[in-house]
């Protein structure tokens, strides 16, 4: 099985921002730690970007190596060892969350499984996708709150800059919102810039070479059919940077 292995550095950085977050006197519910599909490379793979935890079952929100371990070697409900660490996604597992129901992983499958058009796709899309959230500590239920955030934000925006570059995804789905997003814009590699093209979910496109990364609002609510649509055709037409004006 394809782990998901990080530097030293990543572990040190997420370390720093436990103690920040202890120091803050704050106690989230629950940490997260990027996630990688068996199949994920640079060539084939689709880093999700999301902006943190919506509930989930960690019981070492403070320990660095027993969080790694825990989305390194992911587990059924039952303790069964899932042979890829992203299987349990289309598998819709989750004692209070079904990814079935979930806009944000019905835009990831959509999107992988139009960029990377394989047969092995319709069941193994889930392997070939990197996850990660902005914020790594979040509350038992939603997102973290403006003394969380603020506490963890020098840590989360380098550990970003670290997946980026360890991970090295030639494309890249950030379902933030421009507004979440930000806070992280003058760490990134990639300037993002909005797009004359009338889109209406995309807030941002940014290309370097072989990579590609979209900015999108977050998709619940919206008519999925025509939010893939600008996605797919983001990534797809990207090359093209006529009429682009800097992100704000």
């Amino acid at each position: 099985m394809k782990t998901n292995i990080l530097s030293q550095n990543y572990s040190d950085t997420y370390r720093k921002m436990i103690e920040a977050v202890q120091d803050a006197k704050l106690k989230p519910a629950c940490a997260s730690w990027p996630m990688v599909g068996c199949k994920f490379s640079h060539e084939k793979g689709l880093f999700v970007v999301g902006r943190s935890l919506n509930g989930w079952d960690t019981e070492a929100v403070f320990n660095v190596d027993e969080i790694r371990t825990g989305f390194e070697t992911f587990q059924d409900p039952d303790g069964k060892e899932y042979c890829c660490p992203m299987a349990w996604v289309p598998n819709g597992e989750g004692k209070n969350y079904n990814t079935r129901k979930s806009s944000f992983w019905r835009l990831a499958k959509r999107t992988a499984k139009s960029l990377f058009d394989d047969k092995e796709l319709s069941n193994e899309w889930a392997c070939h996708i990197a996850w990660s959230n902005l914020f790594k500590l979040s509350p038992k239920d939603g997102n973290p709150g403006r003394l969380l955030r603020s506490a963890q934000l020098p840590y989360c925006r380098e550990l970003l800059k670290l997946e980026l570059e360890e991970l090295r995804p030639s494309t890249v789905l950030f379902i933030v919102g421009r507004e979440w997003y930000k806070d992280f814009r003058d760490n990134m590699s990639i300037a993002l810039v909005h797009s004359e093209s009338g889109f209406k979910y995309i807030e941002g496109i940014g290309c370097r070479g072989a990579e590609t990364w979209v900015l999108t609002s977050r998709p619940e609510y919206k008519p999925q059919g025509p939010f893939v649509e600008e996605v797919i055709s983001a990534f797809t037409n990207s090359v093209s940077t006529r009429n682009i004006y800097p992100c704000e």
